[in-house]
């Protein structure tokens, strides 16, 4: 038999004493080693976690002016892409006057106002003539011509191919007198030959503007160059430097990344206009030959990490000096230990004494799920004598857990960690008992251990199994009940409402045919005359007492069948508007005129069931054109909901409204007014269910300043 150290019957030796002083030196000598040892791991731990954090805040850096700069090329490419649209549409325009022979000085200026108004970031809207003289446009000094054929993005454009958009280098507007960029396209005569440029003009105050709203910090900088890499503008937080515009001076660590990466990158270098080290990102502007550069000082985001070293060292010394002071805490803690073993020992052979008296089955468990203790009344549960037991697994008398569950209860064993749960213990006769087991993880000398108490329950779960099966069968017994005696009520409505109508329907078909007849006596013998008003008027009659058998058949069926669909139903997309035609179609003709449609909406399908929804909004939509006056409408409008997500659906009436006393049960079966008309309480009913098997709602509100809004949310989250 294997027994666990922890409950072994051996005591503390005195002549351990000496063993014991002996080892007190030498483990004074491991401290020291193991403190050694712990302060170079804290060093070096440090030393990597200071690189780590290095390279995360020079990356947070990388991303920051990464988003930065990727903000600024969408901004300005969206600003350009406005331009270029204005300058292709007043370009088409001006080539049409040309086309037309419209080129009056007046009517190309208003041409270009017109198109003016669409440009608030350009400086100006202005043709040239094919000799470089700008002939149109606001702005244009009295006193002296402007001519600009010498300019560069003249003569780009006037050898452009078509639909090219040209972007100058930075230049003085000979208008302004401010730093621009030009931005010119070609435009022709209407054989084809060039007849000038039409062109604006973006100023550096307009880029600086926009880079004034970056957050830079105290030395960022931001810039916009051409593909040369002349500035256009330049922002930092000390001022714009307007007098370096057009220089093309960049850092060689620029060049080299724009021949490695030409769409965007980052790189680190001191700019070359004020020699301070920034990590920078530039970015390409959208396909036009521009790149905005955003650089973050290094030594500004570095200072938290700066500080965070300081800390680092000052925290090592700190720990240092801990260590010092709880190895020697350990020293003496471990010389008590030493002392208070034997009284340990002592307190665990009381223990063993209560554990093998326990009421209770009480097992104790070691790592490898054997039985290293056990109590006597555990034996007589299952059977067994204690020796019997000692020795053995979960797995030869545990019935009710796989191999997995009993495994995962000492793998590991985890101190102080408690569970409960219920199980099957097999006794040795072969019989099963139902338990219910609490186990709490130990440690004793080093080994761990689960202590586990096992309580019979098999009587108690019996009874309670049993007391369920009873109340499951009272329910359904009592829902059967209910269903049938629902179906048996709808059969005999269904019986009554088929009968009636029927009589009626007979009888009018038999009035109808004797009008005919005494029409066909009365008028024997004349030529061509036929007046069968009477007859008309008795089909008529007939027909919608047909109609009304088929609108109670159909409201009669579908209640049975709602009442018995316990659940949602399921939805497909479906078009509203023929929703809407299929319902008005099923109302009486003589009265589908007063249904006047009001669409809110633009949805065009839904997700419903769209029969009963049809079911619903024509029970609507047929107790609104009863109960309302013949000289009015009926409104049957359609909206949406955002919070909650639903189509919305109402009908609203003129009629005399809901009286107060039928509000609180008017959506219930069989809840009828004093009204005097025919009808068994299943409209609204119907309306209802529908509507909660959609998972939806129906709602009443007063329609000011008389008569009723129903209202139907349609929910459309699914």
């Amino acid at each position: 038999m294997i027994t666990s150290s922890a409950f072994s019957d051996s005591t503390l030796d005195d002549t351990s004493a000496p063993t014991r002083a002996a080892s007190s030196g030498h483990l004074l000598g491991l401290l020291v080693l193991g403190n050694l040892l712990l302060l170079s791991l804290f060093i070096g731990l440090s030393v990597l976690s200071l690189q780590w954090s290095l390279q995360s805040q020079l990356a947070r850096t990388d991303v920051a002016t990464t988003n930065l700069a990727r903000a600024l090329q969408q901004s300005i490419g969206a600003t350009i892409d406005k331009l270029d649209l204005t300058l292709r549409l007043a370009g088409q325009a001006y080539e049409d006057s040309l086309r037309q022979g419209q080129t009056q000085p007046q009517q190309v200026d208003r041409l270009l106002a017109k198109h003016q108004q669409q440009l608030v970031e350009g400086e100006g809207l202005r043709i040239t003539n094919a000799q470089g003289l700008v002939r149109h446009g606001a702005g244009l000094p009295q006193n002296r011509p402007v001519n600009v054929a010498d300019r560069p993005y003249f003569i780009q454009a006037r050898n452009a191919a078509p639909g090219q958009l040209i972007v100058s280098e930075p230049l003085q507007s000979r208008i302004s007198g401010r730093w621009v960029i030009a931005l010119a396209r070609r435009v022709n005569h209407p054989d084809g030959s060039f007849a000038g440029v039409i062109y604006t003009a973006l100023s550096s105050q307009h880029f600086e503007q926009l880079f004034a709203e970056v957050d830079i910090g105290a030395q960022g900088a931001v810039s916009l160059r051409t593909a040369s890499m002349r500035l256009i503008a330049r922002r930092t937080p000390q001022g714009n430097n307007t007098s370096a515009i057009g220089s093309a001076k960049v850092s060689e660590a620029l060049r080299q990344a724009l021949s490695k990466a030409p769409q965007g990158g980052n790189y680190t270098a001191p700019t070359t206009l004020d020699s301070i080290e920034r990590i920078n990102h530039y970015e390409r502007v959208g396909r036009y030959p521009l790149y905005v550069v955003v650089g973050l000082d290094t030594g500004e985001q570095l200072a938290s990490w700066r500080l965070q070293r300081m800390h680092l060292t000052a925290y090592l010394l700190i720990v240092a000096l801990a260590m010092l002071g709880g190895s020697a805490l350990l020293y003496r803690s471990w010389r008590r230990d030493l002392q208070s073993q034997q009284a340990i020992v002592q307190a665990g052979k009381r223990s063993q004494a209560l554990l093998r008296t326990s009421s209770d089955g009480v097992h104790v468990i070691d790592a490898r799920g054997k039985i290293v203790e056990v109590s006597d009344s555990f034996g007589a549960m299952l059977g067994a004598t204690r020796a019997e037991l000692l020795g053995t697994y979960l797995g030869q008398w545990d019935a009710g857990l796989s191999s997995k569950d009993l495994a995962a209860l000492y793998t590991p064993i985890v101190p102080n960690r408690r569970s409960k749960f219920s199980s099957v213990h097999r006794r040795t006769d072969g019989s099963l008992m139902e338990v219910e087991v609490s186990a709490v993880g130990v440690m004793l000398d080093g080994e761990p251990l689960l202590f586990c108490a096992s309580r019979d329950v098999t009587d108690r779960k019996a009874a309670a199994r049993e007391h369920a099966a009873r109340l499951v069968a009272e329910q359904r017994a009592r829902a059967l009940s209910e269903r049938v005696s629902e179906r048996e009520e709808f059969v005999r409505i269904l019986a009554h409402e088929v009968r009636q109508p029927l009589n009626n329907a007979s009888a009018a078909l038999q009035g109808a045919r004797a009008a005919l007849s005494e029409d066909s006596s009365a008028h024997a013998g004349v030529s061509g005359h036929t007046d069968s008003t009477d007859a008309a008027t008795a089909v008529r009659r007939a027909q919608s007492v047909i109609g009304q058998i088929v609108a109670s058949l159909n409201n009669t069926l579908a209640a049975t069948a709602l009442l018995a669909s316990p659940d949602r139903i399921e939805c497909h997309d479906a078009d509203v508007d023929t929703l809407i035609e299929l319902s008005l179609g099923d109302l009486d003709p003589q009265a589908r005129h007063r249904v006047r449609i009001e669409r809110q909406s633009a949805t065009r399908t839904a997700s419903m069931d769209i029969s009963l929804m049809r079911l619903a909004l024509r029970n609507l939509l047929g107790n609104a054109l009863v109960y309302a006056p013949l000289d009015t409408d009926v409104e049957l409008r359609i909206s949406d909901s955002d919070d909650p997500l639903a189509l919305v659906i109402e009908v609203i009436d003129n009629g005399p409204g809901i009286p107060p006393a039928l509000r609180p049960n008017l959506f219930e079966r069989g809840t009828r007014g004093d009204s005097g008309l025919p009808g068994h309480g299943l409209g609204l009913f119907i309306v209802q269910r529908v509507m909660a098997l959609h998972g939806g709602l129906v709602d009443l509100r007063p329609n000011t300043p008389q008569g009723s809004i129903f209202r139907l949310w349609l929910p459309q989250d699914a």
